[in-house]
């Protein structure tokens, strides 16, 4: 319920109204994909793993200088990450995420 399907490699998301959390697919239907998320809205955006347990990253709400974005990359990989692998939280699995605070139009 409230599942939305991916058409497209490039998000742009408003969560209308109060934050939100972004479930990634499956790593084992996501190898190789690349995604760009958007956050255009006012809310903060938190985007998770398919288990919704752990977070990938969270966008800032946008403001007038525009809003924050993130590549996404998956493995394809469901081992869980060291906890001394910086960019990747302990429990973390394919999917990956680098933020950018530089507005795209």
């Amino acid at each position: 319920s409230g599942e939305l399907q991916l058409s497209g490699q490039l998000l742009m998301v408003d969560c209308g109204g109060g934050a939100q959390t972004l479930v990634l697919p499956s790593e084992a239907d996501s190898k190789g994909l690349f995604l760009i998320v958007y956050n255009n809205g006012g809310e903060a955006l938190t985007i998770n793993e398919p288990t919704d347990t752990n977070d990938v990253c969270e966008l800032d709400a946008a403001s007038a200088d525009g809003g924050q974005w993130a590549l996404l990359w998956c493995n394809g990989d469901t081992t869980a990450a060291t906890s001394g692998d910086p960019s990747r939280g302990e429990g973390h699995v394919g999917w990956t995420a680098h933020v950018f605070t530089h507005s795209i139009s």
